[in-house]
């Protein structure tokens, strides 16, 4: 059934799909595979799938790697200036903040937005007054039940939504393994990541604290060592990014993906068992289990 949203939040934005397997844990022989930066404009951002990533030029142009569909049907005007990846969708923010979008999603409202994010196959955009739209298919949003103020962030994978309310809290919906509505020893979250076993979440000073499987509570230990300034979740591991362009990952390393190479970052993100970051010069490098 396809559903549509529309609630005020004074929140920023930023999805992306997750991808659930067995329960036993594949391994993959992999090693960190860079992608030769281009030779037009640099690259700025990046967004990244479990089959496909998707990065963003100065000059506004997406360039996708990878054989998912998604990856195939790129816009190819340039302007753009956010890009948000699904399993089976992406879809991109024009210069006026238009939603553009490809792959097995219904179309986007007619509403500009400042921020945009992605699920398995809906998407959610912000407009620059706190107005949330989300449109597409299977996502679950008792969310939407919620008082209209007092988040301040908002993330989606799959078919889950989690959000960070202004006390602190922490709020699940759409999968078994993230049903919290917790308060963090740290200090409240403002920017949060997940799928949909595991979530984690800075506070403003770049303090993690994650929720979820087993493994959370360790994996919060180890990123609790540092202050950091973004942060990612894949399947089952989260990576941080520090102000000196260093990333630095934590929880399970079946396929490698935690295995962050020794090179200066300025973005990094993740998926499933995938981790990939995109270097000062425009170079994707990423490790883990990389098609």
């Amino acid at each position: 059934m396809r559903r549509a949203l529309l609630f005020a939040l004074p929140i920023a934005v930023a999805c992306v799909d997750a991808e659930v397997g067995a329960d036993d844990p594949v391994v993959y022989d992999t090693a960190a595979q860079p992608t030769a930066p281009p030779a037009g404009p640099p690259l700025i951002a990046l967004d990244v799938e479990t089959d496909y990533a998707c990065t963003l030029s100065s000059e506004g142009e997406i360039a996708c790697t990878g054989d998912a569909p998604a990856a195939q049907q790129t816009p190819t005007q340039v302007g753009f200036r956010r890009i948000a990846t699904g399993e089976s969708a992406a879809c991109a923010l024009d210069a006026d903040g238009y939603a553009e979008c490809w792959g097995d999603i219904g179309p986007p409202p007619e509403v500009a937005f400042a921020e945009l994010s992605m699920g398995r196959r809906h998407a959610c955009g912000l407009t620059s007054e706190g107005w949330l739209h989300c449109w597409g298919d299977d996502f679950d949003s008792p969310i939407s039940e919620l008082p209209a103020q007092g988040f301040v962030d908002v993330h989606c994978a799959a078919n889950a939504t989690c959000v960070a309310l202004d006390d602190g809290a922490i709020f699940c919906a759409g999968s078994p393994f993230l049903m919290v509505n917790n308060l963090f020893p740290g200090g409240a979250l403002v920017d949060i990541s997940h799928e949909e076993m595991l979530g984690c979440g800075l506070t403003k000073g770049g303090v993690a604290s994650c929720w979820g499987t087993a493994d959370a509570e360790r994996i919060a230990e180890q990123l609790a060592r540092g202050e950091w300034v973004d942060l990612t979740v894949g399947r089952a591991h989260a990576c941080v990014l520090d102000d000196a362009g260093e990333i630095f990952c934590e929880g399970r390393n079946n396929a490698g993906q935690t295995d962050a190479p020794a090179e200066v970052f300025v973005d990094v993100s993740a998926a499933g068992d995938r981790t990939c970051g995109l270097t000062p010069a425009g170079e994707l490098i990423c490790w883990g289990h990389t098609p």
